[in-house]
């Protein structure tokens, strides 16, 4: 899916000689996922976190859905910072958040899902 996009908005952004194009493929890729997470979410037994989950960690349904539904708003958000960066910094500061800032801010999300995670399993564990 990513090298699709970048093919297309990259060919795009040649084309036009327009770097919006190309800008928005943090975007149009965030969304996506955003899209088959809500998916799972409302038309599947199993979420798309559960799904590639649960052969490790075994967590309540009301878990799982909780966090596949931060997933889907962190993708969300994320698509809507880059657009942010992308109409009020100039391409050089969008190149570095790009890199370093959806890098760092996705690093951080994780731990705090990680956190999040670690207290059901514990009190799984003490359950049995």
């Amino acid at each position: 899916i990513t090298f699709i996009l970048g093919l297309v908005l990259g060919g795009a952004t040649l084309i036009s000689h327009n770097i919006l194009f190309i800008k928005w493929k943090p975007t149009a890729i965030y969304w996506g996922f955003a899209v088959v997470v809500f998916f799972t979410h409302f038309f599947s037994q199993k979420t798309l976190i559960q799904s590639m989950m649960e052969s490790n960690v075994s967590l309540p349904d009301k878990v799982w859905k909780k966090l596949n539904l931060s997933w889907g708003i962190f993708f969300i958000l994320m698509g809507m910072a880059n657009l942010y960066v992308v109409y009020h910094y100039n391409t050089d500061i969008w190149v570095d958040f790009k890199l370093f800032g959806l890098l760092g801010l996705t690093l951080v999300f994780v731990i705090l899902q990680g956190i999040y995670l670690s207290r059901h399993i514990r009190s799984e564990e003490t359950h049995q």
